[in-house]
């Protein structure tokens, strides 16, 4: 049944977003920005990863191999995110191209709209399963109204970053 299918989500893009961040330092803000208070990462490693760069970075200390090993360690983490040598197989590679890896830093832009969509979709997938959920509960309308309200909230999260547009209908 469609419900049972895996959410969507990009690995490489989340993998490329880590390794530039790794790599280019420079760009942790950026990617801050972008993703406000929000992670956007499905793979919850992915997550751990990323928010333990962004408080390395924050700490004004280099985001290098050691640091973040230290920092994973000390959070207990080390073994969430697959162990040391999962660290070194993710970053201890050269700075990401697009001749080597398929991705590079130019396209960070992309990688972060790319992660920031399969959010959403998530999300909407999330809420509406729990909307079918209630309703086959066998409970009333009124038994709908939260899970429509935080959907209706996600609709309206997606339509102010633009990547939803209702069409317009004829009165």
């Amino acid at each position: 049944m469609w419900i049972d299918k895996k959410p969507p989500w990009t690995m490489e893009a989340e993998i490329a977003i880590l390794r530039i961040m790794f790599h280019h330092n420079a760009v942790i803000p950026e990617v801050k920005q972008r993703m406000g208070r929000k992670s956007f990462f499905y793979k919850h490693s992915f997550e751990i990863l990323y928010k333990t760069m962004l408080k390395i970075y924050r700490e004004k200390k280099p985001v290098d191999l050691i640091t973040l090993i230290d920092e994973l360690r000390n959070q207990g983490n080390s073994e969430t995110v697959g162990g040391n040598a999962a660290l070194e197989e993710l970053f201890l590679k050269e700075p990401p191209t697009i001749e080597k890896d398929g991705f590079s830093l130019v396209n960070l832009e992309h990688y972060l709209r790319n992660i920031e969509e399969k959010y959403w979709l998530r999300k909407f997938i999330y809420l509406a399963k729990n909307g079918i959920a209630v309703a086959y509960e066998g409970g009333d309308l009124k038994s709908l109204r939260q899970p429509l309200i935080e959907l209706l909230g996600v609709i309206e999260d997606i339509k102010k970053i633009g990547k939803f547009r209702f069409p317009k209908t004829k009165k």
